[in-house]
C-alpha cells in the first residue's frame, strides 16, 4: 500500500517582502493556467533569492511524495491560518491562482499600512530609546564620580545616591544570574503560553479593547474567504466551514462555528449573542437579513470594507498615541535623573561650610 511521506519538519523563514514576492509570482503564473509543478520549476530557474528557490524546491519534493500543496506549504513556511485556509480552499475549488492573487492583494494592503505606521512611529520611538540610554549613561557615570568626590571631601552621600549605588553594585555582581533568570523566565513563559493557549486566548478575548480589535481582524479574514467561496458557487454550509479555518483564536472559532450553525439552520436568536459580540453582533444580524445568496455576497463584501476601515482607523489612533506616550516616558526619565541624581548632588555640596561664603 502506498504511504504518503510525512512533510519535512524544517521550516524556512522568509521576510515579509520575500513572502509577497513569492505569493505574487506564484499567483500570476497559476492564473495563466500554468500547473503548480511547472510554476515552481520556473521560479527555481529564474529566482535570485536563495530562500525562495529553496522553498520552491522543497515544495516540489513534498508534492512529488504525494502531499497536498496546503500540507507542504504548512510544513515548510508555517503560514498564518488565513493563508493556509486560502490554499486549501483554492485546491478544493480548482481556482488556486485566483485565491492566491486575492491573498496577495490582502497582504500587500496590510504590508503597506504596516510600513506607513512604522515610519510614523520611528521618530518618537527613536527619541525615547535615545533618551533612555542617555539617562542610563548619565546615571552610570555621574554616580561613581559623585562618590569619589564625596569621599575626597569627606561628605555624607544622600540616601537616594546610596540606594542607586547599591543597586548598580548588586547588578554588576549578579548580572550573569540576572541574564540567566531572564532567559529562563522567557522560556517558561513561552512554554506556559503553548500549553495554555486556548484559555489564555479565552481570557484575552474578554478584555474590552483587545476583544473588539481581534474580533474585527479575525472576521475580516473570515468574510474575505467566505465571499470568494460563495462567488465560486460553493454551498453556504461548506463555505462557512472552510472560512472558519481562517480564525486563529480557537475560542473565537468555536463561538463563530456555533453561531454560523444557527444562521444556517435558521434557529439563531440574535439578542442572545448581542452582548457576546458587541458591535460584531450587528454584522451577524446584517448577514442574517439577506434574502438570497446574491444579497448575502453583497452584504459580505460591504462588511469587508466596513471592518477593514474600522481596523485601519483603530491602528491609526494607536500610532498617534505613540508620540505623546513616548514624550511622557521621556519626561519621567528626565524627572528621575533630576530628582534622584542632580538635586541630591546640589544639596550635598550646598551643605559644605566652605561654600557658604559664595
Amino acid at each position: 500500500m502506498f504511504m504518503k511521506k510525512k512533510p519535512s519538519s524544517k521550516v524556512i523563514v522568509l521576510s515579509a517582502s520575500e513572502k509577497l514576492q513569492f505569493l505574487f509570482q506564484v499567483s500570476l503564473m497559476l492564473c495563466q493556467r500554468i500547473s503548480v509543478a511547472k510554476t515552481l520549476e520556473i521560479l527555481v530557474q529564474t529566482q535570485k533569492s536563495r530562500k525562495i528557490k529553496k522553498v520552491c524546491q522543497t515544495i516540489l519534493e513534498e508534492i512529488s511524495h504525494g502531499n497536498s500543496i496546503a500540507v507542504s506549504v504548512d510544513a515548510i513556511l508555517q503560514p498564518p491560518a488565513f493563508f493556509l485556509a486560502i490554499i486549501r480552499s483554492g485546491e478544493k475549488t480548482g481556482h488556486l491562482g485566483t485565491y492566491l492573487l486575492k491573498a496577495y492583494t490582502f497582504s500587500k494592503k496590510q504590508y503597506d499600512a504596516k510600513k506607513d505606521r512604522r515610519s510614523q512611529a520611528f521618530y518618537p520611538l527613536f527619541v525615547f530609546v535615545s533618551t533612555f540610554f542617555l539617562s542610563c549613561g548619565i546615571v552610570a557615570f555621574a554616580i561613581p564620580n559623585m562618590v569619589s568626590m564625596a569621599e575626597s571631601l569627606q561628605l555624607v552621600l544622600p540616601g537616594t545616591i546610596l540606594s542607586l549605588l547599591s543597586f548598580f553594585t548588586w547588578v554588576e555582581m549578579n548580572w550573569g544570574y540576572l541574564v540567566f533568570g531572564f532567559l529562563l523566565l522567557i522560556a517558561l513563559f513561552w512554554w506556559f503560553l503553548r500549553r495554555n493557549r486556548y484559555w489564555i486566548d479565552w481570557l484575552l478575548l474578554r478584555l474590552p479593547f483587545y476583544n473588539s480589535y481581534i474580533r474585527k481582524k479575525e472576521l475580516l479574514s473570515l468574510f474575505t474567504l467566505l465571499s470568494m467561496l460563495l462567488k465560486d458557487q460553493i454551498p453556504l454550509e461548506k463555505a462557512l466551514e472552510l472560512s472558519l479555518e481562517t480564525i486563529q483564536k480557537e475560542p473565537l472559532r468555536d463561538e463563530l462555528s456555533f453561531i454560523f450553525q444557527q444562521i444556517y439552520t435558521g434557529n439563531m436568536d440574535l439578542t442572545k449573542f448581542a452582548s457576546a459580540f458587541g458591535k460584531q453582533g450587528s454584522f451577524i444580524a446584517f448577514l442574517k437579513s439577506s434574502v438570497n445568496k446574491e444579497q448575502f455576497i453583497e452584504n459580505t463584501d460591504f462588511l469587508i470594507s466596513v471592518i477593514s476601515q474600522e481596523i485601519d482607523d483603530s491602528k491609526k489612533k494607536v500610532t498617534k498615541l505613540i508620540e505623546p506616550v513616548s514624550l511622557g516616558f521621556i519626561g519621567l526619565m528626565v524627572l528621575f535623573v533630576i530628582t534622584k541624581v542632580y538635586l541630591p548632588m546640589f544639596e550635598m555640596f550646598s551643605s559644605m561650610e566652605w561654600m557658604s561664603g559664595f
